[in-house]
């Protein structure tokens, strides 16, 4: 399904010792960097680094979230709920005009 990002807002101070070994990419230029974990584990690593076994969920007002999904691979593909509506329309046209070219 793809890679995920997400960004965390520290300090120098606290983004080196708390991704000491992840750290793959650095931009002088920005001051941004990027680290990137991989495999199975990746949800669990990060637990392990932030502490928190649900890191990925970020809870809003009126009973609303966001998740950051790191593997999916025990998910069964699904399609994006656009691509769906999108091929909804395009069967829903066809059937208007073969509809229409039965008149």
């Amino acid at each position: 399904i793809g890679k995920k990002s997400f960004t965390v807002a520290c300090s120098e101070s606290q983004f080196f010792p708390t991704f000491n070994g992840h750290i793959h990419y650095y931009s002088k230029k920005t001051r941004f960097y990027k680290c990137i974990f991989g495999g199975e584990n990746t949800s669990t690593k990060l637990a392990e680094i932030f502490n928190n076994k649900n890191w990925e969920t970020k809870f809003y007002p009126r009973n609303e979230c966001t998740l950051v999904l790191t593997n999916l691979n025990d998910i069964d593909n699904e399609e994006s709920p656009l691509v769906l509506e999108r091929k909804l329309a395009i069967k829903s046209q066809k059937n208007y005009n073969h509809i229409d070219e039965e008149k």
